[in-house]
């Protein structure tokens, strides 16, 4: 249940970010999301959350572009991103399924980096535990 829970949360967050909170062509990016799609979207060869339609529903760019780094080639081509009734220079698959992969293929890592710093911290607590029993003794012979 919960499961789903975040699925349909993270999905929902990312289509907010395109629709209402990227700034397109023109205007400032304070939070560098545009950025952060951009680095996505490269990386991975995708586009959008489910697929580049995300950027057209969102309708700030009159419904006829996507950001360039959706391209296949984006420096062979500038203003690739507006499709101009043709879409086949871009990547059509979404970014979501491609994030979640990837998140999913390192969860042994971020498991074993939590399960190492709380190993830490139990083995501070017990050092904690043996100097102030070393203290009580040396006060008790004084």
């Amino acid at each position: 249940m919960y499961k789903n829970d975040i699925d349909f949360e993270i999905r929902r967050d990312l289509l907010d970010s395109i629709e209402n909170r990227y700034p397109f062509e023109g205007h400032a990016d304070p939070n560098y999301l545009r950025g952060a799609w951009d680095e996505i979207q490269t990386r991975m060869e995708c586009c959008g959350v489910d697929s580049y339609m995300d950027w057209i529903h969102a309708g700030k760019s009159g419904g006829t572009s996507v950001p360039d780094s959706c391209c296949r080639y984006p420096n062979n081509q500038p203003d690739c991103g507006h499709l101009k009734g043709n879409d086949n220079g871009i990547h059509k698959q979404g970014c979501y399924l491609k994030l979640k992969e990837e998140i999913h293929g390192k969860v042994h890592v971020v498991i074993s980096v939590l399960v190492i710093c709380a190993l830490v911290q139990v083995f501070g607590l017990i050092l904690a535990m043996v100097l102030f029993c070393l203290l009580r003794r040396y006060e008790d012979r004084e």
